[in-house]
């Protein structure tokens, strides 16, 4: 999470409103800054107005945030925008999006506790449109801390460490210390990635075992055996060469062959059709008889006188 701007008003001795810019000059152009002052002129103040943005609560005040209120204020607020690093569930790429979460309180205008506070209200807001993403006093610092991976506790740790609870984060638990310098400095990637070198290390490892054990049961084959194979090969090569003669051969004489059946089904036909033409002579003598019998007989009356 990366804050980018703080906004508030009426916050203990700061009636504001007030607007503080990370990420414009001149705190945008300086890697590190303090902030300095006299007793009372407000250090600690920026610092609750962050954490009262963004979880409803300070560490000074515990849970009466109320306590923080300017006197005589009639309403006081804190916005924090800020940006985080979000995946694409469908695509997978990662953007960087801004949200801003507000708190405020009003003094009650009515009735017997007139003056005193009224319940203070919590909003979160997501960019480009600034659209609501949810509300309340629980839901959004249960959201900022889904977010920012800090919830108020890691926050009050790994940011503000004030009145004296550094001591208690230098004595905490090694474990508790390492998980929230982790997310402190963003180093969890690594650890994902030492675990997924480890893991594809030894899937590497498994496969160099199995091709080395394969190898290992491969047998070489000696000088006389490779000798063996070449005459078997040589051999092979030279009646490979013989048969292709072979095949041109018979495919010379498949084309002889074809030849010669074309010509005996021309010669099949062509006796089919002489044997048909004798036939049809025979049948036709009778007629040609009678034929000439018939022009015998005209030529004689013709000759008669």
């Amino acid at each position: 999470m990366k804050i980018i701007s703080l906004r508030f008003a009426n916050l203990n001795s700061l009636p504001g409103p007030y607007l503080i810019r990370f990420d414009a000059a001149p705190l945008a152009d300086t890697g590190l800054f303090a902030i300095t002052g006299p007793t009372g002129a407000g250090k600690s103040t920026l610092l609750d107005a962050i954490a009262v943005g963004l979880y409803g609560r300070v560490p000074r005040h515990d849970r009466q945030v109320g306590e923080m209120v300017s006197r005589h204020a009639a309403f006081a607020w804190s916005e924090v925008e800020f940006e985080v690093h979000e995946t694409n569930a469908d695509t997978g790429q990662t953007s960087r999006v801004r949200y801003r979460s507000r708190w405020e309180v009003k003094r009650k205008t009515r009735g017997d506790d007139k003056g005193g506070l009224g319940q203070d209200a919590m909003s979160l807001v997501r960019s480009p449109l600034w659209e609501a993403v949810v509300s309340g006093k629980e839901a959004v610092p249960a959201k900022v801390g889904e977010l920012s991976g800090l919830d108020f506790g890691q926050f009050e740790q790994a940011v503000l460490l004030s009145q004296g609870k550094f001591a208690r984060f230098l004595h905490a638990p090694e474990k508790e210390r390492s998980a929230l310098l982790e997310k402190m400095t963003n180093v969890g990637i690594y650890s994902q990635l030492s675990v997924a070198a480890f893991e594809k290390a030894k899937q590497e490892k498994q496969k160099t075992e199995l091709l080395a054990a394969r190898l290992d049961a491969t047998r070489l084959l000696s000088e006389e055996e490779r000798a063996a194979l070449g005459s078997t090969l040589d051999a092979l090569g030279e009646a490979a060469e013989q048969h292709h003669e072979e095949a041109q051969d018979l495919n010379v004489c498949l084309t002889w062959r074809t030849l010669l059946d074309q010509l005996d089904r021309q010669l099949r036909d062509t006796t089919r059709e002489v044997e048909a033409l004798r036939q049809a002579d025979e049948q036709l003598q009778p007629a040609f008889a009678r034929l000439a019998d018939h022009q015998r007989a005209n030529a004689k009356e013709l000759a008669t006188p």
